[in-house]
């Protein structure tokens, strides 16, 4: 199967250096819990900022984080107070720039989404850590929610995704 870069998320482009290796995970249990037993939709919501996200269940990361084994795994920093939790990224906010969120008629709509498959990504040099967990997502409404707003099908040409998990044996500040 031909291995992918995925971006991994608001907090993460900025400190990418591009180095990045793709393993693609074979963890029944959590793959299982994930597609059994976690919603497969959000609602789709924006921050002052401009930031446009899929807000999800929470339980995506605290489900599911405790089935990944690994030196140093822990959530994503996306639960410190002020923050959005769990979510599936679907426009940066300089994509954003400019345009009139009250014209964006499809904030609150519940949009659901398939779960592809789990991921393990090293990368060099990533301020949140080396190695971030991701489960792959397909979402055709999320597609059609940025073409609407006159932007490309895919969030940075990639897919979209659920960042599970985290080392934090690199984390710095975030």
């Amino acid at each position: 199967m031909k291995l992918k870069n995925y971006f991994l998320g608001v907090l993460v482009l900025p400190f990418l250096l591009f180095s990045m290796t793709v393993e693609f995970v074979d963890n029944p249990d959590l793959m299982s819990i994930a597609q059994n037993n976690l919603p497969h939709n959000g609602v789709l919501k924006i921050t002052p900022e401009g930031f446009l996200y899929l807000k999800i269940s929470d339980d995506y990361i605290f489900d599911l984080l405790p089935l990944i084994s690994g030196q140093d795994i822990v959530a994503p920093p996306y639960f410190k107070p002020g923050m959005i939790g769990a979510h599936i990224s679907v426009a940066y906010e300089n994509e954003m720039e400019g345009m009139n969120y009250s014209d964006l008629i499809a904030l609150g709509e519940v949009v659901s989404f398939e779960i592809l498959n789990f991921q393990h990504l090293n990368l060099d040099n990533c301020i949140i850590g080396n190695d971030i967990y991701i489960l792959d997502i397909k979402a055709p409404r999320l597609s059609e929610i940025r073409t609407q707003l006159g932007l490309s099908s895919l969030i940075k040409g990639h897919d979209f995704h659920i960042t599970v998990a985290i080392s934090d044996s690199n984390q710095k500040a975030a």
